[in-house]
């Protein structure tokens, strides 16, 4: 067990780091979003910190975990090897996710399977390039997923729903896309599987946030509405011409080339294939495995997988502020095990 765990991560390194050896230069814009704001947090000391060149924004109300984790390491963590963070970040969650494996299967051979398709996910492998708290809030959200599985399927006490309100806490206040999957997994997955525990994590993870954080995450609670406000109201626009497929200046019923959600069935099988192939292995576990060891690992068996598709499948015709494939890093333990 420990040579495989040990080849695994070997394995899910080379993978990694492969990206930034053949692409150096190729950081996204996080990577500079989050260094300007955790190096203006070092230097002043004022939270959250002002960021004079982003001129529209009245004051930084993004989840505050990730920025103020980092401020506390060593400027070359973030300015040399920032891009290795979330390189860092996304091993310890392998690690986690073979050891739960082993855990909730007893079979070696599960643990590494799913240990071998999370070191294989396309997305996995090129997303984790910039500095970013994706892979924070995403392992916040498997210890609370973890910690429902020991109650649900370990008979674990029912006081560890308890313990669980902490890690729920810590993703509202990491990432808010992690918030949103999280969220529509517990409620979805309540009505589901009859677990109306699943869904008290909500509110209670909203309590645990408001007191961990001192009550800033009504900020950030206000912040995430906005932003879903927003892109209630402009997703369809997304990759548009902003003057040919303007309502006042352009043709009526033109659609360019470059918009992302066109209409038609067309359109919609091209915006599932990134969730598919970002995420291969997604249709292959996500059927109806009952009783087999794939389905038996996670918390909702197979339900749960189907969740972790059903979200960026949603995402696929609706609005997502990062692409439906982006929801696909996040979904927690239940996607790989």
């Amino acid at each position: 067990m420990l040579t495989g765990l040990v080849g695994l991560i070997a394995l899910a390194l080379l993978f990694r780091v492969i990206p930034a050896v053949l692409a150096p230069r190729a950081a996204g814009v996080d990577q500079w979003f989050w260094r300007g704001y955790i190096e203006a947090l070092k230097a002043t000391r004022l939270f959250p910190p002002r960021l004079r060149q982003f001129l529209l924004d009245k004051a930084q109300w993004y989840p505050p975990v990730f920025p103020v984790v980092m401020s506390k390491l060593p400027a070359a963590a973030f300015s040399e090897y920032g891009r290795y963070v979330a390189v860092f970040i996304d091993l310890v969650r392998l690690v986690i996710l073979v050891l739960a494996a082993r855990w909730l299967s007893g079979s070696d051979g599960a643990a590494f399977f799913a240990g071998a398709a999370y070191l294989t996910t396309p997305v996995l492998v090129t997303y984790n390039m910039q500095l970013n708290p994706r892979g924070m809030a995403a392992l916040f959200l498997d210890l609370c997923l973890l910690t429902a599985a020991a109650i649900l399927l370990k008979d674990g006490t029912p006081w560890l729903w308890f313990l669980a309100l902490n890690p729920g806490g810590l993703v509202l206040l990491t990432h808010k896309m992690t918030t949103q999957i999280f969220w529509f997994i517990l409620i979805v997955g309540a009505a589901m599987s009859g677990q109306i525990e699943l869904a008290l994590l909500v509110p209670g993870g909203m309590v645990a946030a408001y007191a961990l954080s001192g009550g800033f995450y009504r900020k950030v609670l206000k912040a995430h509405v906005d932003i879903i406000s927003f892109w209630y109201r402009n997703w369809p626009w997304s990759g548009s011409n902003p003057i040919l497929e303007s309502p006042v200046y352009g043709e009526p019923g033109f659609e360019s080339a470059t918009k992302y959600y066109r209409s038609g069935w067309r359109p919609w099988l091209r915006r599932l294939q990134f969730v598919i192939g970002f995420n291969p292995w997604v249709p292959a576990v996500s059927g109806d495995w009952h009783g087999s060891l794939c389905g038996r690992l996670c918390f909702l068996e197979d339900r749960g997988l189907g969740l972790c598709l059903a979200f960026p499948v949603l995402c696929s015709c609706a609005a997502d502020d990062l692409g439906p494939h982006a929801a696909l890093p996040r979904a927690g333990i239940p996607l790989w095990v």
